[in-house]
């Protein structure tokens, strides 16, 4: 090359010389210069430089247009090779390093072994993309050189590279077929392969050439194998993909004419479940063309709703994907809107929580039930309240659900739009959407659903046959009261326990809810089942001011007995528990701390900051509350939780050591009866798990459900936490019989996992026969035990006679 200096080049470097470099324009523009630059040095002659300082393009895309053009004016093995190189890099679905790239090249499509003679310098990879690629010399990546060039490159590729994806997959495929020593001597570049060829199929057009290649990988049993277990990260198609047949990843990866070829040679296994009970229809719904799924749906023999063991039916997986073209062609041709998942998860409850509002109406035009409940209890409602604008900056900077929060209509989410238009009276009255709006605090929709005729007597099933009125009462959600009070709701109503919403709100210290409640009520004396009325609540827990103001209203001043004892249930005893702790440091008394004194607002000021500080995972500021000498027992006032209960229901395991430390109790319970190991178990938190089984909680106590910590992680299918609490679990014939969401009872669990000792305990409870009854897999606890090649169970269930009974 020809290299010389004149004026317009040096002009060119001394204006970019005094620019600064800390903005993306003036980054590209130095990039711009550089470019230039590069290209006019490369010149053979002073008229050439000339004539193409005088063509310069403007703007970085033009640039590339030039240099671009430039590469196809080599010769056409350069230009061929640096459009290798471009289109590999382009379409990367990770950094690839140099030597991975090399490799790649050197495949040809008729090879059926790797040839190293066929290895391109790396030098001359460069050279050949004209300065648009160039190679870390750290870690040897091979990549473009500005983020703009990459950018570039991705907007044109269809263009520039038509035929790359095709080309690409053709060289993953072959290099697949390889020897496996082979592949092992490449290993960087096996992973890679191994991690996304699918995705390279799918971008691809299927030939017959391509078709033929993938199904002679596919039906490679020892091959495909051997490259599920190289799969790493989260590129991978899965961690676990063992039982997935060559329809599975025909289907997952939409593939529909290699589908076709394969189900022409064998259809038997169309509706085969892989480890996780997925079938091949399951994987095609989450494609979004849909193209096996339509082809799957015209045969006869497909199981349109045979669900997965864990996520439910192919709807759900189109739902989960946001692929309404494919939830609209599954309900067309049948599919259940109303199968469930492990959870009890409805597809109008994903439709909700995902925000897929075309979806949700899709599902509605279906009839889909807008009242349904999930195992855990939640309606669709209930989902599609929290997720408004201004629901959203409450629970943000909030406690979870705190306060009344009112949204105008216009505000709402389309979800939550939809969803209110379709109730009828019967749904708001049966469904008890009416309670659900006002659990949630929204005087807004309560409004919604008085207008509209919903009835303020309806009682909820779940929460001991209170009315509306109740939980507003104990919320304190004053608003709510307002309007349920003008719109007739009864002041009497008593709950399973007798307490009338006058006994909640003055249990709860609300003192406006309580003078509400009590200016509108004729009879302050009713009694709750323990013998209370509501002023005699308010003198048990320490509230003299809600006290004064009922006996200012009318009520009798009647001493609390002097032993005073709850009858109705151990959820009373819990509940009274808790709401003397909540008054804790609401009086004006000091607190004394190393000398310094702490008051009664600094101390309840602390206490508050400690529950949100576990809740949200501030480590620091837990530490400042407990040195201040808040009580490490202290709870929220909205849910009953300490900082514990927060701490273990979103993951925070520091901070749950830290209160453990500081003597934390693993037995309380919060206002469902939860306790910090049911929502670490629920969640699937194994460390937390962990932690406080060293501390040797009670596995017996059960939440107002009637769930033990056990239970919570089996229907949330956490199977490490059920074989932690198995391994602990000394329980009763009760619990050992009880079937989850799947049809499992414990034997079935213990087989899965293994647990010789566990089986022990349950033959000796001498359980019901259904207990080892197939379940809706229609698999017994030896066939679990079989499945897992676990032959010291399998053993054991056969010596036991066990499956004799069955």
């Amino acid at each position: 090359m020809y290299v010389f200096t004149f004026s317009k080049i040096e002009g060119t470097l001394e204006v970019f010389s005094d620019v600064s470099v800390s903005s993306p324009d003036n980054i590209s523009r130095f990039l711009l210069a550089q470019l230039h630059i590069t290209s006019i040095v490369r010149k053979h002659s002073r008229k050439d430089v000339e004539r193409a300082l005088k063509e310069l393009p403007e703007g970085l895309a033009g640039t590339y247009d030039q240099i671009l053009q430039r590469i196809n004016d080599q010769g056409e093995e350069d230009a061929g090779l640096a459009s290798e190189v471009l289109s590999w890099l382009t379409y990367a679905r990770r950094p690839l390093t140099a030597s991975m790239l090399q490799h790649a090249l050197a495949i040809r499509p008729q090879d059926n072994d790797f040839d190293e003679d066929a290895l391109i310098h790396e030098e001359i990879l460069l050279d050949v993309c004209a300065g648009l690629v160039v190679i870390d010399p750290q870690s040897t990546v091979i990549h473009f050189v500005h983020y703009t060039t990459q950018e570039y490159f991705l907007k044109t590729r269809k263009v520039v590279f038509p035929t790359s994806p095709l080309n690409i997959i053709t060289t993953c495929l072959t290099f697949l077929l390889f020897e496996e020593t082979t592949k092992a001597d490449m290993l960087s570049l096996y992973t890679y392969v191994a991690d996304n060829w699918g995705h390279y199929a799918r971008e691809s057009p299927e030939t017959d050439v391509l078709v033929d290649k993938i199904v002679a990988f596919v039906q490679d049993e020892r091959r495909l194998r051997q490259c599920v277990q190289q799969m790493s990260g989260p590129h991978s198609i899965s961690t676990s993909s063992a039982l997935m047949s060559s329809l599975h990843f025909a289907a997952k990866f939409d593939l529909a004419m290699t589908m076709r070829r394969l189900l022409t040679q064998d259809s038997s296994r169309i509706n085969a479940q892989d480890d996780e009970g997925r079938t091949p229809l399951y994987h095609a719904a989450a494609a979004e063309d849909g193209c096996v799924v339509k082809l799957l749906l015209e045969r006869s023999d497909v199981d349109i709703d045979l669900p997965s063991y864990f996520h439910g039916p192919p709807l759900h997986s189109a739902i989960e994907s946001g692929h309404l073209e494919v939830v609209k062609t599954l309900v067309g041709r049948g599919a259940s809107v109303e199968s469930k998942d492990a959870q009890g998860q409805r597809p109008i409850h994903k439709a909700i929580k995902l925000g897929h509002s075309d979806i949700l109406k899709t599902l509605l035009e279906k009839n889909s039930d807008v009242t349904a409940t999930t195992h855990s209890g939640h309606t669709p409602l209930e989902l599609a309240m929290p997720l408004d604008s201004k629901i959203r900056q409450k629970t943000s900077t909030g406690i979870w659900r705190g306060r009344e929060v009112s949204a105008p209509m216009t505000e709402y989410t389309p979800c939550l739009r939809i969803l209110l238009d379709s109730y009828s009276i019967d749904d708001i009255n049966k469904g008890g959407m009416l309670f659900e709006a006002v659990k949630d605090g929204r005087p807004d929709i309560v409004e919604h659903f008085l207008t509209r005729g919903a009835s303020p007597a309806i009682k909820s099933t779940t929460f001991n046959q209170r009315i509306p009125l109740h939980w507003a009462a104990e919320k304190g959600f004053d608003q709510i009261i307002e309007l349920l009070l003008r719109h007739s709701s009864d002041l009497t109503a008593q709950d399973t326990r007798g307490c009338t919403p006058l006994h909640y709100a003055s249990s709860a210290g609300r003192e406006r809810a309580t003078i509400l409640l009590a200016a509108a009520m004729q009879d302050l004396e009713l009694k709750s089942k323990n013998g209370l009325t509501a002023c005699q609540n308010a003198k048990l827990q320490g509230y003299e001011a809600i006290a004064e103001a009922l006996l200012a209203a009318g009520a009798k001043d009647l001493p609390l007995p002097n032993m005073f004892e709850l009858h109705a249930s151990d959820i009373e005893i819990r509940h009274k528990h808790n709401l003397v702790d909540r008054n804790r440091g609401a009086g004006t008394q000091s607190r004394m701390l190393g000398g310094n004194t702490i008051s009664g607002d600094e101390y309840k000021r602390y206490s508050e900051r400690l529950i949100s500080a576990a809740r949200l995972g501030d480590i620091e500021g837990v530490l400042l509350c407990l040195s201040k000498g808040v009580d490490v027992g202290e709870r929220d006032p909205e849910h009953s939780k300490t900082a514990l209960h927060w701490a273990a229901e979103n993951g925070h395991r520091d901070i749950a050591l830290l209160l453990l430390d500081w003597d934390s109790n693993l037995s309380h319970q919060d206002q469902y009866g939860e306790t910090a190991l049911h929502y670490a178990a629920e969640n699937g938190y194994a460390d937390i798990v962990d932690a406080f089984l060293k501390r040797g909680p009670d596995l017996n106590l059960r939440d107002d459900r009637g769930r033990t910590p056990l239970r919570c992680a089996r229907d949330n299918y956490h199977l490490e936490v059920v074989r932690m609490l198995l391994d602990q679990w000394d329980g009763t014939k009760e619990e050992a019989e009880e079937k989850d969401t799947q049809g499992k009872s414990l034997a079935h669990w213990t087989a899965e996992v293994g647990l010789t000792d566990v089986l022990k305990k349950l033959n000796s409870l001498q359980l019901d026969i259904s207990a080892f009854a197939p379940d809706q897999r229609k698999w017994t606890p030896l066939q679990y035990a079989l499945m897992q090649s676990n032959s010291s169970v399998a053993s054991m269930l056969t010596q036991l006679s066990i499956e004799e009974t069955v």
